[in-house]
């Protein structure tokens, strides 16, 4: 049966080729949750991680996040809360 499915590309029920086995895992992780997990468990695996890093269009994507996060300024680390007080900055919470 898997045959005659593969023949007309239909899914099947046993995954034999990459194709075959890359639907099936976007089958199951069609929600946010287990996509993200099944995605950073990948990327833990360094020649995984050094495929994805060597395409174009994540290579684009890292290196614009990086030019947004510098063109940010830099917050206070201190700053004066409703009362004047000065503070921590909130990012610094735990550390005071």
């Amino acid at each position: 049966m898997d045959d005659a499915n593969r023949r007309v590309g239909q899914q099947v029920e046993t995954l034999v080729t990459p194709q075959e086995k890359v639907t099936g895992i976007h089958s199951l992780a069609q929600g946010k949750e287990v996509a993200a997990a099944v995605t950073t468990d990948f990327l833990k695996r360094q020649q995984v991680a050094a495929k994805v890093l060597a395409e174009d269009k994540v290579r684009w994507w890292r290196n614009s996040l990086a030019t947004r996060r510098l063109q940010q300024p830099p917050r206070p680390a201190y700053c004066a809360g409703q009362s004047g007080v000065w503070r921590r900055h909130s990012r610094h919470r735990g550390s005071t």
